[in-house]
């Protein structure tokens, strides 16, 4: 039997979990530090994705009369493809052949949250007419008492809409401003420069004979 309270639960770690994989996705995307820091929000990332998708899931079942219409059917198989693209390359392994697979992850998942944010506001824009004409005709009745009540509902959604909205907009930013910086101006410890000249022994390889990685040409 599904009560409010457990609803309420399942919508508030839905919202928490769901925007910190919406900043680790941000994250594992602009940066590819080798640091235990980014390995481990590359560790944790499909987990989340998985425990996301699932309260999702849950969520969306117990709220399937919201759900209707051609924006929210759209989000749905959006984020539906993403979730089966994000299972896939945590399978098969994000390697370059599987590059297809992470732009299609990607951009339904981008396409997918847009589209239910647009939804859900529209939702909430909805919600809030009957509790105008409510307030216009001030009939003291059980339905104006209810309309009260749904009205603080109301405005908490409209703060996580906000909410949500400015961490999807800062975590995109974050991602262009990153990979931007990381194009225009990259770590020169990344970069490998090939000899002018390739090795004719085996002592110039690398630092040298004396090196302590010789014979490899590692440094």
């Amino acid at each position: 039997m599904n009560t409010p309270s457990s609803s309420s639960r399942t919508g508030t770690w839905l919202l928490i979990l769901g925007l910190a994989l919406v900043v680790n996705s941000a994250y594992v995307a602009a940066f590819s530090s080798p640091s235990i820091f980014y390995v481990g929000n590359d560790l944790v990332h499909p987990f989340l994705g998985v425990l996301v998708g699932i309260l999702f899931g849950i969520f969306a079942f117990r709220h399937r009369k919201s759900f209707r219409g051609g924006t929210a059917l759209a989000s749905l198989t959006l984020l539906g493809a993403a979730g089966v693209c994000g299972l896939y390359l945590a399978v098969a392994g994000m390697t370059r052949p599987h590059s297809v697979a992470l732009y299609v992850h990607v951009a339904c998942m981008i396409a997918g949250l847009a589209l239910l944010l647009v939804h859900l506001w529209r939702r909430s824009v909805e919600g809030r007419k009957p509790e105008v004409e409510s307030r216009n005709s001030k009939i003291e009745t059980p339905n104006a008492k209810l309309g009260e009540a749904s009205t603080v509902d109301l405005r908490v959604s409209a703060f996580v809409l906000r909410l949500t909205a400015a961490v999807m907009l800062g975590s995109l930013a974050l991602y262009g401003v990153a990979a931007g910086y990381q194009h225009f101006f990259p770590n020169p410890y990344y970069i490998i420069r090939n000899p002018a000249s390739a090795p004719l022994t085996m002592e110039q390889e690398g630092a040298g004979a004396n090196s302590l990685m010789f014979p490899s040409s590692a440094r």
